[in-house]
């Protein structure tokens, strides 16, 4: 099963694209999922206040995660999956980097929400351009390589920003990871190719405009 699913990235340079989008989206997660609580305990001064926010503000990046997502679909519909794809992509490491230059805990709070929101809204974006380049034998393979990727990435990520920020500061490897995962973007870029293709197919066959969901 894993040759096959790399045989899959080797033919097909949209699925590969896709793939490598985790890459740089799980370096951008370590900034909200693990530098959070440490950098709002640095704005506080005190690990065990900061604990106490951490569990509704933790509790709110769910829902505003899940608001992020719905709006996605809306989006989806307005300018496409590919292109909010890419702008959920950007506006979230962009995110990232804010979170590491604010510097009072209501805004880090704030930040972390919004990026949240945006981390929400890429998700089904990315994950509806995945099931596009999957069949009924391969889907979830694509899906478990996908996964994989993303935890692998994480892994080798965190530990390598911990040691940026042990040499520098944990707001210099948040700015860093934030601005390395909007380079991420560029990975879409076949897939909004192969979109355009579709979308063209679709326009001479129909004889009409028409939007690709």
């Amino acid at each position: 099963m894993v040759l096959d699913g790399l045989g899959l990235l080797r033919s097909n340079r949209v699925l590969r694209g896709l793939v490598m989008v985790e890459i740089f989206w799980s370096v951008a997660m370590v900034v909200y999922e693990t530098f959070q609580p440490i950098r709002l305990g640095e704005l506080l001064g005190d690990e065990a206040r900061a604990g106490v926010w951490m569990g509704p503000v933790a509790a709110a990046g769910w829902a505003v995660f899940a608001l992020g997502s719905g709006l996605a679909g809306l989006a989806s519909r307005r300018i496409g999956v590919t292109r909010t794809a890419i702008l959920a992509r950007v506006l979230n490491g962009l995110g990232a980097v804010a979170m590491g230059l604010v510097v009072g805990p209501a805004a880090l709070v704030v930040a972390y929400l919004v990026t949240y929101a945006l981390h929400g809204a890429a998700g089904p974006m990315h994950n509806a351009l995945l099931h596009r380049q999957a069949t009924a034998g391969n889907r979830a393979t694509l899906l478990s390589i996908n996964s994989m990727t993303a935890s692998a990435a994480f892994a080798i990520g965190a530990p390598l920003l911990g040691l940026l920020a042990a040499a520098t500061s944990n707001q210099v490897a948040m700015v860093a990871a934030g601005g390395f995962s909007i380079l991420g973007a560029l990975c879409y870029l076949p897939a909004r190719r192969a979109e355009r293709v579709v979308r063209h197919e679709v326009d001479l066959t129909e004889g009409s405009p028409t939007t690709l969901g």
